[in-house]
């Protein structure tokens, strides 16, 4: 462990702009322990500064259910959306879209969101874009039992999610 003079000119400064205590104990640690505390506060104060002043991002009002054919959106959709289960669906051609009660872990009532399903045939899947703008969550359904033949779309799933646009 070295003293206070056995560290850089920059960390001496800093040293002493702290009260005598703490920077008597600080200056008994490595160089290195000390540029990475350093780091450290220079990291949360950019991430303070940054949340401060970055652009407030607007959050959308729509859950979109997204996925390959098959996987389960619109069944997915009818239990959320009215507890129903539809069985027998078939592949959609067009969107299916409605309104979700959102209930709290005790059953209170939160409010309403809009819920879309969007269809998954590759042909149709254009269709998401002109849903993203407006998604506060985008919920990506894969059939765990089918998920071999389902491969390439769940990796552009995956890429949905990474970069925020459809693949």
């Amino acid at each position: 462990m070295g003293a206070a003079a056995d560290h850089p000119a920059l960390i001496q400064q800093f040293l002493a702009h702290l009260p005598p205590d703490l920077a008597q104990a600080l200056a008994q640690q490595s160089t290195e322990v000390l540029v990475a505390l350093l780091v450290g506060v220079a990291t949360l104060l950019l991430l303070l500064l940054w949340t401060l002043v970055a652009p407030k991002r607007r959050s959308g009002t729509l859950i979109v259910l997204a996925g390959p054919c098959n996987a389960g959106k619109t069944t997915l959709f009818y239990q959320l959306r009215d507890g129903s289960v539809h069985n027998g669906t078939v592949a959609s051609m067009q969107e299916n879209s409605g309104t979700v009660a959102v209930q709290s872990a005790k059953g209170a009532p939160l409010g309403k969101v809009a819920l879309v399903d969007v269809p998954g045939h590759v042909r149709l899947r254009n269709k998401l874009d002109a849903f993203l703008g407006d998604a506060a969550a985008v919920v990506f359904v894969v059939d765990a039992v089918d998920i071999t033949p389902n491969k390439a779309c769940v990796w552009g799933g995956t890429r949905l999610i990474k970069i925020g646009t459809p693949c």
